[in-house]
């Protein structure tokens, strides 16, 4: 199951990008926290761990960051007990010199979840997609309220 969001920011790309993946947890509903397994900054192939707001006192689910090309696209990949997750950011200046920010989501989920899911398909993808919009917009408040990263 896919599902897209997409906002306009009024701050330059490398902002926005920077912003968006070193904050995760700042404008993320659904992530409390994530450890990386290496010191070094995050980049392409750096394996993490994402602990979930929901499963509070659970373990974290591990991820990977498939393709860290600053500041256009930045996308991770989790994989879950009962889902595989997907997630892209693709990042482009617009003509007025903001950015619009593109999320693309992609759900495979497994197991029970794979029929529970599919019967709610229409349900869950629409949760989804209001997450994600609740979630850009909230990235849109917390960059545009700064006058530059690091005020």
């Amino acid at each position: 199951m896919i599902w897209e969001g997409n906002i306009e920011i009024r701050r330059g790309m490398k902002e926005v990008f920077d912003y968006t993946t070193e904050h995760f947890t700042e404008w993320s509903s659904h992530i409390s926290h994530i450890e990386f397994h290496d010191k070094a900054p995050a980049k392409q192939g750096s394996v993490f761990t994402a602990f979930l707001k929901q499963l509070s006192g659970q373990n974290g689910i591990d991820g990977i960051i498939s393709d860290y090309h600053s500041p256009f696209l930045y996308s991770l990949k989790i994989n879950g007990e009962n889902f595989d997750l997907k997630v892209a950011f693709h990042f482009q200046i617009t003509k007025h010199g903001s950015t619009l920010v593109k999320q693309i989501s992609e759900i495979n989920t497994k197991g029970s979840l794979k029929f529970f899911i599919g019967f709610m398909a229409l349900f869950f993808k629409n949760a989804a997609s209001n997450r994600a919009t609740r979630d850009l917009k909230n990235l849109k408040a917390l960059i545009e309220k700064q006058t530059s990263i690091g005020s």
